[in-house]
């Protein structure tokens, strides 16, 4: 495959030794121009809880030491974890940079950039005082697109915690879940190997650094393309012509000044997962349109907007990304590229009013429940369409994608903004993790003592080591994986968007939705176990705008209540549910 004007190439100055870059391609460049402008927006953690096995017969200990092992290896397979984004003076252009490491030296004082040790009383306590650092707007943002926390748990209980601060320039939400099952997987790995690790020839895993999508697919960027009529790049001019108008929730503090990033989770069983998707199914709409339009419908009933008099009320989405990983190639050997891989849809939610009918101002199961599915049923089979509709089009995505962000930035940065905030927050849905991230990584036999004369260095590698027969009789181990965690950052206000974001995923047969949020903006969201909305505290240091309705307080949590029941509606409407 020919090279495209975003593949990697050797660094033009002969000062920079084995140094490669390439341009930024897609949404890599909207993520990098919105982190440039306002620091750690974009930023997310990944996170989990693991338990090392306890075996009387292969007493095992993890120590930050095999952490450290793991990233370097996670270097070594998936180079593009180490490159950084830099700035031409010249073009003003954004770069990823990878520069390999003249020495293991090099490597160790890398090590120390970006891993890290974190104690605590706790390992989940731990885990939420480092998100509560990391998600404050004062929180100094490290140059690195990735940096790894460890944090142990009590001696002998076996229990640790993960933590990946991640730039969204490099990783995409999938992205995210693949560098943090690569890194598990290492360190299984580490943990059944006591052999001292041989130097690597670091200059050889520039051939794996991770592509672009032009890079990846054989319909790739041809001279012309910038000047040619593409179906979708003409979507997303007709969306953009449209835009949102005040419809979703209302923002309690807008004026506050940027704090914290807080965060809570709900937790759906399996059959409620399993129905949500039955119902989706039959009515021929998948999860990101089933979501989207169960929140539309949770927002009109939370907070019916004013009606419009010669326009209707519609949300629209010009740039929701898709996955293109299905259409790409994989560099061998592994079996992904852990790196941005996002193409897009333009969609929108047209002529909301006309399910105005089920504004209510204190949502509660009332006689319009199946006026309520229907609607969803309704919205969720309209936004399927569209998608559908442009599917066929992401085969050509690295001819268009350019232009489209060119359009895009157009809008973002050169149109003057509406001349009402927009009350919708960003969603995402991963789908099923569980492929991405595995309940259990095995641990491989540790290999012969180093003192024994057999054994010698080896080179770190990310594929286990071969086990003995099953004639020795050795029981099988695994670190086990106990949760999973997805928390953005998100400590100031936007026009662009309400200053929340929920992102779902499902995992061992469980549905999650994980909300971040601004709190000096939102307010506090309390929700008992049970889902019932607490009472309300506003904002850090967080004043009501003169006239401000009291109902806008402990919007989210209200929203949330009434999402949560409509989840249930559209369920024990699937066919052959059982909740």
């Amino acid at each position: 495959m020919p090279p495209s004007p975003w593949s990697w190439t050797p660094a033009p100055t002969p000062a920079a030794p084995n140094t490669w870059t390439r341009r930024l391609w897609g949404g890599e460049l909207v993520f990098a121009h919105a982190a440039r402008a306002q620091p750690g927006r974009g930023d997310g953690m990944v996170s989990c809880t693991l338990r090392v096995p306890s075996s009387p017969s292969t007493p095992l200990h993890l120590t930050h030491a095999h952490v450290r092992q793991a990233v370097r290896g996670l270097r070594w397979d998936h180079p593009s974890v180490a490159s950084r984004v830099n700035w031409s003076a010249g073009d003003g252009e954004p770069r990823f940079v990878y520069a390999a490491p003249a020495s293991e030296g090099a490597v160790a004082a890398w090590l120390d950039t970006i891993v890290f040790l974190r104690e605590g009383e706790s390992v989940d306590g731990a885990l939420d005082a480092l998100r509560a650092e990391l998600g404050h707007a004062e929180c100094a943002r490290a140059p690195h697109e990735l940096v790894v926390y460890h944090v142990p748990g009590a001696a002998g209980e076996g229990e640790h915690g993960l933590l990946l601060y991640l730039r969204h320039t490099v990783f995409d939400g999938l992205a995210a879940w693949q560098v943090l099952g690569a890194l598990i997987a290492n360190i299984a790995t580490a943990l059944g190997s006591d052999a001292p690790l041989a130097p690597l020839n670091w200059g050889e895993e520039c051939a794996r650094l991770a592509r672009a999508v032009p890079d990846r697919t054989e319909n790739t960027f041809e001279e012309g393309d910038m000047h040619r009529e593409w179906p979708l790049v003409n979507r997303m001019h007709e969306v953009l012509a449209r835009p949102s108008t005040s419809f979703g929730l209302p923002t309690p503090h807008p004026d506050a000044v940027p704090a914290g990033t807080a965060w809570f989770r709900r937790t759906y069983p399996a059959p409620l997962w399993r129905a949500l998707n039955s119902a989706g199914r039959a009515a021929g709409a998948r999860a990101f349109a089933l979501q989207l339009a169960m929140v539309l419908v949770a927002c009109l009933r939370v907070s019916p907007p004013a009606a419009l008099h010669g326009e209707e009320h519609r949300i629209t989405i010009p740039f929701n990304p898709v996955n293109l990983r299905p259409l790409l190639s994989v560099l061998p050997p592994h079996g992904v590229e852990i790196v941005s891989a996002l193409g897009f849809t333009a969609l929108e939610a047209a002529d909301l009013q006309r399910f105005f009918s089920l504004a209510s101002s204190s949502p509660s199961p009332a006689d319009e429940d199946e006026e309520v599915r229907r609607a969803v049923l309704t919205l969720a089979r309209e936004v399927q369409a569209q998608s559908d509709a442009q599917a066929g089009a992401q085969v050509d995505v690295a001819r268009y994608a350019p232009l489209a962000v060119r359009v895009l930035g157009a809008s973002m940065f050169q149109n003057p903004p509406p001349s009402h905030p927009l009350k919708m927050f960003g969603l995402t849905n991963f789908g099923v993790l569980d492929a991405v991230v595995k309940h259990s990584y095995p641990i491989p036999i540790p290999s012969p003592s180093p003192l024994s004369p057999t054994s010698s260095p080896i080179p770190f590698s990310s594929s286990p080591t071969p086990t003995p027969s099953p004639a020795t009789h050795t029981p099988a181990l695994a670190l086990e994986v106990t949760a999973l965690h997805f928390h953005s950052v998100l400590f100031y206000a936007q026009h662009t968007l309400l200053p929340a974001l929920l992102h779902a995923w499902t995992w061992r047969g469980a549905l999650t939705h994980a909300w971040s949020y601004s709190r000096a903006h939102m307010g506090a969201v309390g929700l008992d176990g049970a889902g019932r909305v607490l009472d309300q505290t506003r904002g850090d240091g967080a004043k009501a705008e003169e006239g401000e309705a009291e109902a806008e307080e402990g919007v989210l949590a209200r929203f949330v209540v009434e999402l949560e029941r409509i989840m249930g509606l559209v369920a024990e409407g699937a066919p052959h549910a059982r909740l």
